[in-house]
């Protein structure tokens, strides 16, 4: 695609030269003939220089759109490089046409003995210009950027660079950034996941290479197989090479001693961490200049991201805790062929509680790293917890009024999952409580770590911290 993109650009560099002569040759012209007429000195001389250069910016802008239609209509696809190119390069040559152009008006201001005249009406050739090559630009934009898979790329917005064997976290991780970013598929670029992947005939390299070099937002999926991966270490290697976004994100159990290098001075963000993962999501956001959605919008996939391990490590880097069995657990289990999805369901409604309060730290999280004023934190969060608190508190009443569960199978789901709810709103009376009794004046951040401690405490998290550790 790069060869296309180059022989458009001799095409026009080639047409230019042509132009130049051209109005080289009728700027001549005319003030032989004016010289003739004895009218050479006069304001007619100077009009028909502002009308031969008007011609010329609308002579090179039909020849550009024609060039470059045809180049559209060649190519399988075309880069966000390849169409930066062209932009480029048309605008060089349209400030070198500008300058054949300019010099062209002094000689004829010089011959009216009126030079400041070529500063009067030189803007007026000009606005030619500017308006001749937005009309260019407005043809790459209508024509071919939005041609999309007919025949050009849609710029993308963000490249994800990814090891094919870790598509259990990116899958996830995609569905959180266009749910909360509320971006198209064809913004996002990830090779390994259907809807994402590369269109049919493209050159992969030449297509990777244009994409990570001009996607607006770069992310890298950092784990013990993506650091094997030559093409991810590639594309990361070039992404740093052009100095634009790049943020680095590692997967569940990955440590940022696996970062070398460049990479190495980069901040890079834990995807087994939810306040990491919502400040990912903020942070792109500014990137992309879109305000992410409401967190409990996209919080399902903040939760699938949280529930992938690798290994024995579970997403905050800890040893799973150890759930104690009952009796009737024993008796219901057996050894039966279903005893062990039983057993599985078990050990997810034990993390219940877990998973409340790690929802409640996130809430936590994004409010205290959003960019309203200190003294509207605390009155936010204690307001929305205040709701939970009363949506849990009628919960609980209404099951209070249903028959008592049977043992048995039926009878431990329900106990557990009671044991997680009276958790939750033992967190929250306790954070509410917290909330209400902060003075205006107490630092902000210690105010939110004795909610995140409140939360860890009753929702049994005292080994977790929101970095990962």
């Amino acid at each position: 695609m790069n060869d296309l993109c180059d022989i458009t650009i001799q095409r026009l560099k080639i047409e230019l030269g042509r132009l130049k002569e051209k109005v080289q040759e009728n700027s001549k012209a005319m003030h032989n003939m004016h010289a003739a007429k004895g009218i050479l000195r006069s304001g007619a001389t100077i009009a028909a220089e502002i009308e031969i250069g008007r011609n010329a910016f609308k002579s090179f802008r039909d020849i550009c759109i024609q060039n470059l239609q045809v180049m559209s209509d060649e190519a399988v696809f075309l880069t966000g490089v390849s169409i930066s190119r062209i932009t480029t390069s048309i605008s060089e040559m349209y400030t070198e046409l500008h300058g054949s152009i300019f010099e062209n008006m002094t000689k004829s201001c010089e011959h009216s003995s009126k030079p400041e005249l070529r500063e009067r009406y030189m803007p007026e050739i000009e606005n030619e210009m500017n308006n001749t090559l937005s009309e260019i630009k407005l043809f790459i934009d209508e024509r071919i950027i939005s041609k999309g898979n007919q025949g050009a790329i849609t710029m993308l917005k963000l490249f994800v660079s990814h090891c094919s064997k870790d598509v259990e976290i990116v899958e996830p991780l995609v569905d959180l950034i266009r749910s909360a970013l509320n971006l198209n598929a064809g913004d996002i670029r990830c090779t390994s996941i259907d809807g994402y992947r590369l269109p049919g005939g493209a050159d992969t390299d030449d297509q990777l290479r244009g994409e990570v070099h001009d996607s607006e937002a770069f992310i890298g999926v950092i784990s013990s197989n993506s650091i094997d991966s030559m093409y991810v270490v590639f594309e990361l290697g070039a992404r740093w090479g052009v100095k634009k976004h790049l943020l680095p994100l590692l997967a569940p159990g990955t440590s940022a001693a696996v970062l070398a290098g460049p990479l190495k001075g980069l901040n890079a963000l834990r995807l087994d961490s939810a306040a990491q993962i919502h400040q990912f999501v903020n942070d792109l956001g500014k990137v992309l200049q879109i305000t992410p959605e409401l967190a409990a919008t996209y919080q399902k996939h903040v939760d699938a991201i949280l529930r992938v391990r690798q290994g024995p490590v579970l997403m905050t880097g800890e040893i799973k805790e150890e759930r104690p069995e009952t009796a009737d657990e024993e008796e219901t289990m057996g050894d039966g062929p279903g005893a062990e999805a039983f057993k599985g369901l078990i050990d997810k409604l034990w993390e219940g509680g877990h998973n409340f309060g790690r929802q409640l730290l996130s809430q936590v999280a994004e409010i205290k790293n959003s960019d309203i004023p200190d003294e509207k934190k605390t009155k936010k969060l204690k307001l929305l917890f205040e709701v939970e608190l009363d949506e849990v508190t009628s919960s609980m009443a209404k099951d209070e009024e249903k028959p008592e569960r049977e043992g048995g199978a039926a009878g431990i789901g329900f106990a557990l999952i009671n044991r997680a709810i009276r958790q939750k709103k033992q967190a929250l009376a306790a954070s509410v409580k917290i909330l209400s009794d902060a003075d205006p004046a107490d630092n902000i951040n210690e105010v939110f770590d004795d909610v995140e401690d409140a939360i860890r405490t009753f929702t049994e998290l005292e080994g977790e911290t929101d970095d990962g550790g």
